[in-house]
């Protein structure tokens, strides 16, 4: 926890002082932004892949508070110039690989954006647009007409004439936000949210780009390449994951809707809520993939929960075992039990444990398996109940390492197995 009285902050107005590098030069900075998400693990607990509100900052000439490293944005990395009539050079953009103070190494002396300088003037700027670190398509923040967000740069804190032979160090911390509240406050957290879902199914995700429309009325996903998120709910690490994994599904189907009736009580959803299977299951994958995006399922104690509901434990939600077949959250856990390795005794009104381990990646792949048509099974279903549960295990059943495992974890441990088989 870093608490101490004077880190400098360096904005995007603040000056800082000169540095020296090397034949190829490497500069290092370290990126932070304002951060008060909630339902997502913090430093310590278990199972988290990376966490919200990662340490606490004391700042000298900032709002104090809890800060994130944003890993996955895209940084520039730009030569300042001082003349009209000599604009400033681009080197090269970056994706931020880890947490921490990082470094970019790149060629100068006879690369074309030197233009004859014999040491550049380094400064960086962040976009709106994060990406998995090992690869994948990008989710980029745009405005609800698609225009891509501008820059966050520190052009006036450029470090003057970088030298050869040692490392170019940018002066204390970049600050992408310092205020959650205003817009861009929350577009960067709701970037660094989807960037969660990002690290952990980009081998699955297809295109180049998936737009992220922002600041919405209401979050949803709207076809394979766009989804929306609620100025509201920025603060929620789970709402841009859970929009992506519809994102995944539809990508998964090869088409841009998904069966999902959510009307059987009026329109929308809540975990708990009386729903129609279909929107049990839909609904269910989408929040087991923004649980699973921030905790590591493999881990002992993990324990991921969202509006205080604890996706871990192992009693269904209704007493009755069949009005389980109802509850978007049960289906959450099914999901769960699925992937998750700490196998859960049998809790009342189920009859059998979770014994099920199988692996994340894996789980998502198989919607795939789903015949493209309006049939039973079928990926559009014409059903309020069809693409449910039962249909997600029936179709790939055969690709379980232990079959009747995977069927008491989804179904039995979790009261789905009385859900609609036509």
């Amino acid at each position: 926890m870093k608490t101490w009285p004077f880190l400098l902050a360096i904005l995007a107005s603040t000056l800082a002082g000169a540095s020296a590098g090397a034949d190829t030069r490497t500069y290092c900075y370290e990126l932070v932004f304002k951060d008060d998400r909630f339902d997502c693990p913090l430093t310590g607990d278990a199972g988290v892949r990376r966490a919200c509100q990662e340490d606490y900052y004391n700042w000298v000439n900032s709002p104090d508070g809890d800060y994130t490293h944003p890993v996955g944005g895209y940084l520039e990395i730009w030569d300042w110039d001082d003349s009209a009539l000599s604009p400033d050079d681009y080197i090269g953009t970056w994706v931020i690989g880890g947490t921490g103070r990082r470094c970019v190494t790149f060629e100068w002396e006879g690369a074309a954006y030197a233009n004859g300088e014999s040491n550049p003037d380094l400064y960086v700027k962040w976009k709106s647009k994060v990406r998995g670190t090992p690869g994948g398509p990008a989710v980029q923040a745009v405005d609800l007409a698609g225009n891509e967000y501008g820059d966050v740069t520190w052009r006036a804190a450029h470090i003057s004439d970088c030298l050869s032979g040692s490392n170019c160090d940018q002066p204390g911390y970049l600050l992408v936000t310092t205020d959650t509240t205003t817009e861009r406050g929350g577009r960067v957290m709701a970037l660094d949210s989807s960037q969660h879902m990002l690290q952990v199914y980009w081998s699955l995700l297809d295109g180049d780009q998936i737009d992220m429309g922002w600041p919405a009325a209401g979050s949803a996903s709207i076809d394979r390449h766009y989804f929306e998120v609620d100025q509201t709910r920025a603060d929620q690490a789970q709402s841009p994951a859970h929009e992506l994994g519809h994102t995944l599904q539809k990508q998964l189907f090869g088409q841009d809707n998904l069966t999902n009736d959510c009307s059987l009580n009026g329109a929308g959803h809540s975990l708990t809520s009386t729903e129609f299977e279909s929107c049990v299951t839909t609904e269910g994958w989408a929040g087991y993939v923004a649980a699973v995006s921030l905790w590591n399922p493999q881990t002992t104690g993990s324990a991921p929960s969202r509006f205080g509901v604890d996706f871990e434990d192992g009693t269904p939600i209704e007493a009755v075992c069949a009005d389980n077949t109802a509850i978007e959250a049960q289906a959450v856990k099914g999901f769960w039990d699925l992937d998750d390795d700490p196998a859960e005794p049998v809790g009342a009104p189920a009859v059998n444990p979770d014994t099920n381990d199988s692996d994340t990646v894996f789980l998502a792949g198989l919607w795939a398996n789903f015949a493209n048509g309006t049939s039973n099974r079928e990926n559009d279903e014409n059903d309020v109940n069809g693409v449910n549960l039962k249909d997600y295990y029936q179709n790939n059943s055969a690709l379980f390492a232990f079959p009747l495992d995977a069927k008491q974890s989804l179904l039995s441990h979790n009261c789905m197995g009385t859900m609609d088989p036509n």
